[in-house]
């Protein structure tokens, strides 16, 4: 507090952690209109670190972070080294170095509080074991304030060191599979180990080739949460390693460097037939993956005009079905499924490479635009009338944004008369009436395109209103026919027999022709003439014998 002399650049609060006074500044007077803008704080960051060293079948001290560390043969001794080191600003009291294994550390003159960029080491030693080792040394102290008073606030770090133990009686093979991000089949700066992964060392058979029917298994293992594996007491021989891939990654680029850093398994995760002598520690036996970052989309939108193409002002449609489909060996595989967002968008990702198709199911009321139309892939619309795209090469990073689909919205009408044709010629007359409450039903051919052949599909079915017309809307482009129900006794007005927009088109049984409808057609010529029934006057002339006018028994 209050260092410098300038109150404009010093800081003004309190700075003794837990006296009524920290962060707090003096109390200064304000005089009316008097604008101070004196009164700073400024905050001191604590901070410490730790590095840990081990140091095991030679004098060099290895900074082994990660695995596999350097190799000790087993039963030998092992020492590690902790470096502590205070990277803060503040002063730390009551600094403690730990070990998650449990060995015993000795601190060599460890000052009661460590300055700022101050540091000091500790020890501990212990036996080697065989096999991948890993222990962490820890480290944590408080803080010292401005006052010289030790705080509760604390700083924490800590660093894992690692070795591999061999039997020098036994052969040891390893080492490491990792996340190959930029898919260079290099282990680069960055790229992390890949836990998990499945891992066989094998012997060739007789044939001394590796992946043939005679391979003799020696051992299975996974990886280690940083990626690494060990085979220990083997045999001297031929081996060779076996890696399976996880889900959505394919192996690296084979041999592409220096056999530490390099990845060793081909297509199929085999890697080259090796000796292997007694005392022999193979850590060359690496494996990179490429995260699979395939993706697949892109857009469902509104075809206003019909024509195939995402024209400027066309609209995505939401809530579209969308599913991906992989091309496999014995037939598509549904990889998953999705909808179009608020503005039509879908996307698939986290992809391997691979061959796919997209199926689109689309809304009712609308219909399927032409495929392919417009020679540009990004603004065309890429299924078929079934929806379905045709199947498509991913590349295991390859970002494929052009399987769209056009909609458009079914607006094509069918329609429109039934009336009492009470002279039976087939023409609408003057003064003739419309029949109100006949059956009209909407239909479209099967395969055989012919009315009545046993594969037509009912579209609709409606009734005349109260003037005979009736109106079918919102339909789809395509083939349809309609068929009249005329009301009981009545016949049907003969077909054809002048201009559509004024004939009847039914035939004897009230079916229509089958006629095209285009997408946004109003087609209103399909109707039905009904002649009414004749009427007839008769009775009987008697003989009144009593005169009395009325139909007596035996007149």
């Amino acid at each position: 507090q209050n260092q410098g002399g300038d109150d404009a650049v010093d800081s003004d609060a309190g700075a003794a952690v837990g006296s009524p006074a920290y962060g707090r500044t003096e109390v200064f007077t304000l005089d009316q209109g008097e604008n101070d803008l004196t009164w700073d704080m400024g905050l001191v960051a604590a901070g410490i670190d730790i590095k840990k060293y081990v140091t095991g079948g030679s004098a060099v001290r290895d900074d082994a972070d990660n695995p596999p560390g350097p190799t000790v043969p087993a039963n030998s001794p092992v020492t590690w080294t902790y470096v502590v080191t205070n990277t803060g600003h503040l002063p730390l009291a009551n600094v403690v170095v730990t070990d998650d294994q449990g060995v015993a550390v000795t601190c060599q003159n460890q000052p009661a509080v460590l300055a700022p960029g101050a540091s000091f080491e500790c020890t501990a030693s212990g036996t080697a074991i065989e096999g991948l080792y890993r222990n962490v040394g820890s480290v944590v102290g408080n803080v010292v304030d401005g006052s010289g008073q030790t705080t509760s606030g604390e700083v924490r770090a800590d660093n894992p060191a690692h070795y591999t133990g061999v039997n020098l009686a036994t052969a040891t093979v390893g080492d490491f599979v990792w996340s190959d991000a930029n898919g260079n089949g290099l282990q680069d700066a960055g790229e992390p180990g890949v836990p998990g992964v499945a891992v066989a060392l094998l012997q060739p058979g007789p044939d001394g080739v590796a992946g043939t029917g005679d391979d003799i298994p020696v051992a299975t293992t996974t990886t280690g949460p940083a990626g690494g594996y060990l085979f220990t007491n083997l045999p001297a021989g031929s081996y060779f390693v076996k890696f399976t891939a996880p889900a959505n990654a394919v192996p690296s680029p084979q041999n592409a460097g220096d056999d530490a850093t390099d990845s060793d398994g081909d297509a199929n995760g085999l890697t080259a037939v090796f000796p292997l002598i007694l005392g022999q520690q193979d850590l060359s036996w690496d494996q990179g993956y490429v995260p699979a970052s395939g993706a697949v989309g892109d857009r469902v939108w509104s075809d206003l005009d019909g024509d195939g193409v995402q024209d400027a002002g066309e609209p995505g449609v939401p809530n579209v079905p969308v599913e991906l489909f992989r091309q496999g060996p014995n037939g598509p595989v549904s990889v998953g499924t999705t909808t179009t967002d608020t503005n039509g968008i879908y996307l698939f990702s986290g992809l391997s490479a691979g061959d796919y198709f997209v199926k689109f199911t689309p809304p009712a009321g609308m219909v399927i635009s032409p495929q392919d139309q417009g020679g540009d892939d990004a603004a065309d619309s890429d299924a078929d009338a079934t929806g379905t795209t045709v199947v498509f090469p991913l590349g295991q990073v390859q970002e494929d944004r052009t399987r769209d689909l056009g909609l458009v919205p079914a607006a094509a009408s069918v329609g429109d008369f039934v009336w009492s044709d009470t002279n039976g010629d087939g023409v609408q007359d003057g003064g003739e009436a419309g029949v109100a409450g006949v059956t009209v039903e909407l239909l479209q051919p099967g395969a055989n395109g012919v009315p009545g052949g046993g594969d037509d599909v009912s579209v609709a079915t409606t009734t005349t209103g109260p003037n005979g017309q009736y109106l079918f809307t919102g339909l789809a482009a395509g083939d349809y026919f309609v068929r009249f129900t005329p009301p009981a006794g009545s016949v049907i007005s003969p077909q054809d027999q002048t201009v559509d927009t004024g004939d009847s088109d039914g035939d004897g049984s009230g079916v229509t022709a089958v006629f095209n409808l285009g997408q946004v057609e109003q087609d209103l010529t399909w109707d039905l003439g009904i002649v009414p029934p004749s009427a007839v006057v008769g009775d009987k002339v008697f003989s009144d014998t009593d005169a009395d006018g009325v139909q007596d028994a035996g007149e």
